[in-house]
């Protein structure tokens, strides 16, 4: 009697940890990808004079949107 009552409460919460799961991984790919296109635009020509900035400008770019 526990054992399927905690199996049908499980079969209800699994489903919904994978919606919330899945919507926290697309807003954080959102956010993600934002940041670094919005960093490359926006640092377009320092990146073509010293292709090698590049990380150290998503490191500066990063902590500004989250």
């Amino acid at each position: 009697m526990i054992t399927s009552r905690l199996h049908e409460s499980s079969s209800i919460i699994n489903p919904l940890l994978r919606l919330l799961l899945a919507d926290f991984t697309q807003v954080f790919n959102v956010f993600l990808v934002t940041t670094i296109s919005g960093t490359i635009f926006q640092s377009i020509s320092e990146i073509i004079d010293d292709p090698t900035s590049i990380a150290k400008l998503l490191a500066i770019g990063l902590p500004k949107v989250m």
